[in-house]
């Protein structure tokens, strides 16, 4: 699969289009289709992005939980319920449904976070914040040894 890397900031026009970075577009390309699924991250006010075959594999793991199990239905309601399935115009945009566009405070810029498999839409000035207290978080983190947890120190 490949990876959503670097940090953009597009223009969004009046009617909520954006361009996907070319780099992201590829990655979705990659992933098997020209479109994108796009959710509201209530935790952080922004939006997700995610490929379909990112998708898949969320499925793929709520499949394992029993049919009608409570853990079973809230997950699906957080990962389908609020995501939204775009496809890419010949641009290469994708048209920010007004509801996202409003959970990520987003007006007429948005600023693109490749995350590695998934990516994130953020109002630039609030992506700022967030990005200053996670460098800091990460200062003293460092990258798990296969089969490993995430810990600190070197």
């Amino acid at each position: 699969m490949a990876l959503f890397t670097s940090t953009y900031v597009n223009k969004v026009d009046r009617k909520g289009r954006v361009s996907v970075p070319a780099g992201f577009r590829a990655a979705l390309d990659a992933a098997g289709a020209g479109l994108v699924y796009v959710k509201p991250n209530h935790g952080l006010g922004a939006v997700d992005g995610l490929s379909e075959a990112w998708m898949e594999q969320i499925q793929t793991r709520i499949d394992e939980l029993d049919i009608y199990s409570e853990e079973r239905v809230a997950l699906e309601t957080r990962e389908f319920a609020e995501t939204t399935r775009l496809p890419l115009d010949p641009e290469g945009r994708m048209i920010l449904p007004k509801e996202l566009m409003a959970t990520a405070g987003i007006t007429d810029q948005a600023t693109f976070v490749g995350l590695g498999r998934y990516f994130q839409v953020w109002e630039p000035a609030r992506f700022e914040e967030h990005k200053k207290r996670q460098v800091a978080a990460a200062e003293t983190l460092t990258l798990p040894k296969p089969g490993g947890r995430v810990g600190g120190g070197t």
